[in-house]
């Protein structure tokens, strides 16, 4: 199923950015400042953070795996059914009630 296939690549690409992300705003307030780490430190946080990103791309590929080890096929499967079935059908419920709040607010 291509739209399965879609979702699971976006929640990768997320868990990747999110991963990408956290560990270079770690390796930014690590730093004395801004000058310390543009200066003296820029070496120190681009390596290990190529490092980290090739280990998270690797790690954001074989979650579904990870899972199933830790959890057993049956509650991995459970878990990922409601990640992609009940949480974007809770997501789109708040967002339409959000939605309809803005437009009598804007008296659409």
């Amino acid at each position: 199923d291509k739209d399965a296939d879609h979702q699971n690549a976006g929640v990768a690409v997320g868990t990747f950015l999110y991963m990408a992300v956290t560990s270079f705003i770690d390796f930014f307030n690590t730093a004395e400042g801004v000058e310390a780490f543009v200066n003296s430190e820029w070496m120190q946080a681009i390596f290990p953070f190529g490092i980290e990103t090739i280990i998270n791309s690797f790690l954001a590929g074989i979650w579904p795996f990870m899972w199933i080890s830790w959890m057993g096929l049956t509650t991995a499967l459970a878990y990922a059914g409601d990640g992609y079935v009940l949480w974007p059908v809770i997501l789109a419920m708040a967002l339409s009630r959000r939605e309809q709040a803005v437009k009598r607010d804007l008296g659409l």
